[in-house]
């Protein structure tokens, strides 16, 4: 099962290339397409927060199908190139794809309309990220280009030395990218370049993306750790095991969510000390397949019996996103939690 975020609900993708919508308040599912061939890649959203109708996009064999998220209807079907890896991302712009060997390519997503191409220096090594009117890609050679979002010009690259293992992060001007060799860096955006702010080792390659929450910079590790940097000068706040390789986290408020697969608890940490704050115990005999998604007030996951691969189901938890009393103040150099 995939799971993403759409204004109002969540869109689950079934194995088989079974979308369900859910809708966040009640649970009730409002739509259901069958795409009659298993997903082929990691589905994208243009995200619960972005407003509007939402739009779904599904990686297939052949094509990525884009579907309206507020009626369930297929609006483009956008063909790809045969072999090869995809990287798709939902952009501020409009639908990314970096398709194979070297090729960017802009779609409108509610017509599959190409907005721009773009031949990159080199095949990419992972999905593409918007910020600040630009679209951040790694790329194979450990290249980190910067795209013009509305006409694909490449404006800057910046070597960091190995590939990028997982999408870089964004927030105002800061950018923040894991690559291959085990490090964190991260970069000030300016319109034709991208300035080195500090690089930090980490354990092991990155779990998943990079995330901002407030002052901080957060990064799930295979190494089963999730770390916590200060965003200003990178230096360590906390590094807290969780006993097994995370995923994707959620920020809510003032607390870190974040399991991994086969995980059976959801831990909750706040910030930006990384206090333990509980957590959430899936049913006995369950396991998480998804990470957990946010829309609005709602966080979904979904579940499955251990031995019952193909019959999965979704938890929901409401969630208050208000921050709670001031923790103690945020040292200059950080200690660790274990």
């Amino acid at each position: 099962m995939d799971l993403v975020a759409v204004p109002g609900g969540f869109v689950a993708i079934s194995g088989s290339g079974k979308l369900f919508r859910v809708e966040a308040e009640r649970g009730e599912i409002s739509w259901s397409v069958n795409l009659d061939e298993p997903p082929a890649g990691v589905s994208v959203s243009s995200g619960a927060e972005a407003g509007g109708g939402g739009w779904v996009a599904v990686p297939l064999a052949r094509e990525v199908v884009v579907v309206a998220a507020a009626d369930g209807g297929v609006v483009a079907r956008i063909p790809r190139s045969e072999g090869g890896a995809l990287q798709i991302s939902a952009t501020e712009a409009g639908l990314l794809l970096l398709d194979s060997p070297s090729r960017a390519e802009l779609r409108e997503p509610g017509s599959g309309v190409i907005l721009w191409t773009r031949e990159l220096p080199a095949p990419a090594s992972a999905p593409g990220t918007s910020c600040r009117g630009q679209i951040v890609v790694g790329l194979e050679s450990g290249l980190l280009a910067g795209l013009d979002s509305s006409s694909g010009e490449l404006r800057w690259s910046r070597r960091l030395g190995s590939p990028a293992a997982a999408p870089p992060a964004c927030a105002g001007r800061h950018l923040s990218v894991a690559t291959a060799d085990n490090n964190l860096h991260a970069l000030r955006l300016h319109r034709r370049s991208a300035g080195k702010m500090w690089k930090m080792k980490t354990g092991a390659d990155p779990a998943a993306a990079p995330i901002f929450a407030g002052r901080s910079v957060l990064l799930p590790s295979k190494d089963t750790y999730l770390y916590g940097m200060k965003r200003r000068n990178g230096h360590l706040v906390f590094r807290i095991r969780l006993g097994r390789r995370p995923g994707p986290a959620a920020i809510v408020g003032d607390l870190v969510l974040v399991s991994g697969a086969q995980a059976t608890r959801l831990e909750a940490y706040r910030l930006p000390l990384g206090y333990s704050a509980g957590g959430f115990d899936v049913p006995v005999g369950s396991r998480f397949v998804t990470p957990p998604i946010l829309s609005g007030g709602t966080l979904a996951m979904g579940v499955v019996k251990f031995g019952v691969a193909d019959r999965s189901r979704l938890i929901a938890i409401g969630v208050d996103r208000s921050p709670s009393p001031p923790a103690p103040a945020d040292p200059d150099s950080g200690g660790q939690a274990q």
